[in-house]
């Protein structure tokens, strides 16, 4: 780190401030990356970019800081710095935690870069002249600022040409001239070029499908293709998880659950299936079938919401028999343009104009955290019954945050809900939750074990559980971790009964603080949710242009291939 002067926590730090296009972000700067900012704000644009970098990346021991990234790429695009306009455009159009996309600025951002000549700016501001959302729509600009880029070797200018033909115009001819160029960015190696060509030799839409050459396009582009890959991975996967070798299946499973996390929904109900089916080296957990269907029918897709709709109409040992959901979501199935679903509905005729008259309280089709924001709305009016009528089945999906929320009710007791406080039914709740990363959980469950409340004191499970929690980067657990670690074993009966008492009380405030905080995201959601449904494919190509979830998704497949031996736990993929 020293030679490489990367920013060092032992050569001192600076608490800062930078305008990332909505307010005052601040951000920890260490050692030389000190130095950076000062040179960037003396003018000099080349350290505004770098300093941009480093924060994305995360570069020694500075934090992986997105909004702070985009403010300093934005200074070095006000000081003439292109590459720094066309990142930050980028990145402002995928938006981030508490940062909304803003087209509007990336628009903006993006026609910075553009006048001072830097291609993949012009790419960035024509998929808005295309689309005429937040400019004038002007098709043809747009061809010709792709068509440029193209032609200097720009990539982003040939990947957004793709998939505006392909995803945006509606065209068949036009499609058909996006799979030519998918094709040739597959021939050169781009994983931008063999995800497009994958999906659609996949899907049949623009070529003639070709499951074979899908299977090799999506190969090619997963495990040798350079930059966006994470669409090709999915294609990849989904025929090799029909293979008969146990270790094919295995890598099949990891990649369709990590597509599946990245946002790719067909990857989610791919994993569905392939849990369903749960052949040999699958490794996937019962409970994985509804949440695989439920994470892919939350990002609208079709085949997702139908076979969840089955999960319901046919029962199974985790998932009862429930018409009234089922018609629920296979209405919205149909919506989606699923034609079976359309034909189950006809099918079931009387039926499911019964359960669609005593439809429940909170709607089973919307997704997850929307019906989370609608139970805890009905809580507080006095429907307890109903708010835990629909936290409860989202819990039998295996929605962690259900279980935690279900968990918190159970263990402390939530008048009209869960009356009688249940602590041995909550911890288990908790327990679950946890198991699958919840961060509250986690740390809720370790504190649990540390202090024995409600179960043995197991310091060892404590630590492993906070690890996890601190691991995924959250501060405050890696604060109580490193506590536990240099905390001496308290003898005292007195003193320990004491903390217990004091520290049970905090958890439960702390419970409720996050369960508010919680329901505040979840309403968030809701306000913006509406009962109408469309399909999410036309836009799931630009969202792989987040280059926070690319950088991550890459570090994982080179890990699993073995050119790596490094994977962060803080990378969601690892």
């Amino acid at each position: 780190m020293g030679a490489s002067k990367f920013p060092s926590a032992y050569d001192g730090y600076k608490e800062a401030y930078v305008f990332d296009g909505k307010q005052l972000y601040p951000v920890t700067l260490y050692g030389i990356a000190r130095n950076w900012e000062a040179d960037c704000r003396s003018g000099k644009a080349v350290q505004c970019q770098r300093l941009g970098d480093a924060l994305f990346e995360g570069q020694g021991d500075l934090k992986v800081e997105p909004r702070a990234a985009m403010g300093f790429w934005l200074m070095a695009c006000d000081r003439g710095h292109a590459p720094g306009c066309s990142k930050a455009a980028q990145a402002i159009e995928a938006g981030t935690t508490n940062y909304p996309a803003n087209p509007v600025l990336a628009l903006q951002t993006a026609e910075k870069g553009c006048l001072l000549k830097d291609t993949t700016s012009c790419a960035s501001a024509a998929l808005h002249y295309y689309r005429g959302d937040v400019a004038q729509q002007d098709r043809a600009r747009a061809l010709q600022l792709w068509d440029t880029g193209c032609g200097a070797k720009d990539e982003e200018a040939c990947r957004m040409k793709a998939g505006a033909l392909y995803y945006d115009s509606g065209e068949d001819a036009a499609r058909a001239q996006a799979v030519e160029l998918y094709r040739a960015g597959c021939d050169r190696k781009q994983g931008w070029g063999c995800s497009g060509y994958a999906d659609a030799l996949a899907s049949g839409v623009g070529v003639a499908r070709d499951d074979k050459a899908a299977f090799a396009a999506g190969r090619t582009g997963c495990l040798e293709a350079k930059g966006d890959t994470v669409l090709a991975c999915a294609v990849y996967a989904r025929f090799l998880g029909n293979s008969d070798e146990p270790e094919d299946v295995k890598r099949a499973s990891n990649l369709l659950t990590r597509a599946c996390l990245a946002k790719i929904a067909e990857a989610c109900n791919d994993a569905g299936l392939l849990a369903e089916r749960d052949p040999p080296g699958s490794g996937f957990a019962e409970w994985e079938v509804a949440l695989s269907f439920r994470d892919g029918c939350d990002l609208s897709h079709a085949a997702s919401c139908a076979n969840l709709a089955r999960l319901y109409f046919e029962g199974g040992d985790r998932i009862k028999v429930n018409l009234k959901r089922a018609v629920a979501l296979y209405d919205k199935a149909c919506a989606l343009g699923d034609r079976p679903a359309c034909n189950q509905i006809e099918q079931m005729g009387s039926m499911a104009t019964n359960a669609r008259n005593a439809k429940p309280a909170v709607d089973p089709a919307a997704p997850s955290d929307v019906q989370l924001a609608r139970a805890v709305e009905l809580a507080k009016v006095g429907r307890g019954n109903d708010a835990f009528e629909a936290v409860a089945r989202l819990m039998e999906e295996a929605d962690a945050d259900a279980e935690w929320l279900l968990g918190g009710w159970f263990y402390y007791g939530y008048a009209g809900v869960v009356d009688t406080p249940d602590k041995r039914n909550g911890l288990i709740l908790m327990e679950n939750a946890a198991r699958q990363g919840h961060i509250e959980a986690l740390k809720w469950v370790g504190m649990a074990y540390w202090e024995g409340d409600g179960v043995s004191v197991d310091q060892d499970k404590a630590l492993g559980y906070m690890g996890y929690a601190a691991g995924r980067g959250d501060e405050m657990a890696e604060a109580i971790w490193r506590s536990m670690k240099l905390e001496p074993v308290r003898q005292e009966n007195a003193r320990r009964a004491r903390e217990m008492a004091e520290a049970a009380e905090r958890r439960k405030n702390d419970f409720w603080a996050n369960f508010s905080a919680a329901a505040a995201a979840w309403a968030t959601s809701s306000s913006n949710y509406a009962s109408s449904y469309s399909s999410s494919s036309s836009s799931s190509w630009q969202s792989l242009s987040n280059i926070q979830a690319q950088h991550n998704w890459n570090n994982y497949i080179n890990y699993m291939q073995g050119y790596t031996t490094a994977c962060v736990s803080s990378n969601p993929y690892c």
